[in-house]
């Protein structure tokens, strides 16, 4: 590896900005296509295969934020070069340490050839020893955020029903993603149009008019009787009002609890 040229890393450092600003636009244009596809697919009921799309845009979405991060840093590297110029041969300054450990991880992972150059660079400005421990991430030197979008992730489906139904409004598709019941268990629409919130309403509603009317038709309990006249602080116990039976909401919630047992 030839030795360390300040000339050629900075002008590494301004290619891989424009490499990773110009990934950003492509990738952000790829995004919103797919957007759009997602949409078509929608409005012809084709959820499964819409579901299978977000995760790629959820996947892409997360690629653009991590290339926006690596360009702030090579930016930064870049305005503070005096201090990448003039750092002990051991480790870099502080005030560009987590840019350069950063730069350092993350550059192996992504499609970048100039960014993989510039780590290349880098890795020769200083020790091996710290070559090592930004490349392992030793004492979390690299940014959380850096780390946390090189990680593996897999969506969770209320992820993936949040951009469905935020696709949906905005290319005006009649979908309404779906409906969580405590949390956990999302309910799909069904071909009527009508979700499992509607059917919980219509429950409610169904559930409410029945004790009312349950009340007002209950036999008023005959007054106690007492050999002699009660005391003014003696006061007669309510009658206990009547207990609904148990309707298809109380069902359905059972039913949920159960699934979130296993």
């Amino acid at each position: 590896m030839p030795p360390w040229n300040a000339p050629r890393a900075k002008v590494q450092l301004k290619l891989s900005i424009q490499r990773l600003q110009l990934l950003q636009d492509k990738k952000t244009a790829l995004t919103k296509q797919t957007r759009r596809d997602i949409a078509d697919l929608l409005s012809k009921s084709k959820l499964e295969t819409a579901r299978v799309r977000c995760e790629v845009v959820i996947g892409d979405e997360i690629t653009v934020e991590l290339l926006e991060l690596l360009a702030l840093y090579s930016e930064l590297l870049l305005a503070r070069f005096a201090l990448l110029e003039n750092s002990p041969a051991t480790e870099p300054d502080e005030g560009i340490k987590e840019a350069v450990c950063s730069l350092i991880f993350a550059a192996p992972r992504t499609e970048v050839r100039e960014l993989q150059v510039l780590r290349d660079v880098l890795v020769h400005r200083f020790s091996r020893d710290f070559a090592l421990s930004a490349i392992e991430n030793r004492d979390s030197c690299v940014n959380e955020r850096v780390a946390k979008k090189l990680a593996i992730f897999r969506p969770p489906p209320t992820l993936i029903d949040a951009y469905l139904d935020e696709i949906a409004r905005t290319y005006g598709v009649k979908w309404r993603a779906t409906v969580v019941v405590e949390g956990e268990v999302p309910g799909v629409l069904d071909a009527s149009g009508e979700g499992e919130e509607d059917k919980k309403d219509d429950s409610t509603t169904t559930t409410t008019t029945t004790t009312v009317t349950s009340s007002s038709s209950a036999p008023i309990p005959p007054p106690p009787s007492y050999e002699t006249p009660p005391s003014a602080s003696e006061k007669p116990k309510p009658a206990s009002p009547p207990v609904p039976p148990p309707t298809e909401l109380d069902a359905l919630s059972a039913r949920f609890a159960a699934l979130k047992k296993r």
